[in-house]
Order: structure tokens, then sequence, then C-alpha cells
């Protein structure tokens, strides 16, 4: 997000993610994941931020597959085991509900896209 002409408003990014996300945009699910995740513009909640992103990858989004596998420490812990937790509720993820992110969860992950 880079507000560029105009003054930088998370509120206001937040909710054209909303509305891009609710007609199946995947980019944008992913981006609504990171505001939750940082709480810029909303509340911070790490399980709605892992759900927004789990949808994302859900939908092929193999971007935010790379971006959260480039910087996994730039994602909270509980948003890792909600992840996690996510990504074994769909059948593809048997490791511990740690909050880590390894080679189990990226497996995961790109099983996920492959679905």
């Amino acid at each position: 997000m880079q507000g560029r002409g105009v003054p930088l408003d998370y509120g206001e990014a937040v909710r054209l993610y909303r509305k891009a996300a609710d007609k199946g945009n995947s980019h944008a699910l992913f981006l609504l994941g990171g505001m939750y995740e940082a709480g810029s513009g909303v509340g911070q909640d790490s399980k709605i931020a892992a759900s927004h992103v789990f949808q994302s990858l859900k939908q092929g989004n193999t971007y935010a597959a790379k971006k959260i596998a480039a910087n996994p420490d730039g994602w909270s812990t509980p948003f890792h085991r909600e992840l996690q937790r996510l990504l074994k509720e769909d059948g593809i993820y048997s490791g511990p509900l740690d909050g880590r992110f390894g080679l189990a969860v990226q497996s995961s992950i790109d099983a996920l896209l492959r679905k």
C-alpha cells in the first residue's frame, strides 16, 4: 500500500480490499490478511489474518505463498499456529500446531496450491 498522491488511509484500504475480496480477488484476501495481522485499519487479529491468507492460498495465490515463505518472521506465531490449524483441518498438514514455519508447513501450502 503506497498512498501515492492521496493521504494514506488504512481504514479505506481495508474497505476496498474487503470489497475486492468479496468479489473473489485472492490478492485482496492476502492483503486484507496482512492488514489484520498488522492491525492496520482494523483491530489486530491473527486468526482472521490467517483465515484470509488461507482462503487466498486456497484460491491458488502463488504470490501469497512466496511472500510468506520469503519472510516467515514477518508473521506472528499466533498467525502461523492458526494457519497450521487451517491446513490441518483441510487434511494437508499433519505436523504440530506449534506456530513455527518450517518445511512441513511450506510443503502443505504447496499442496494446497495444487488442489
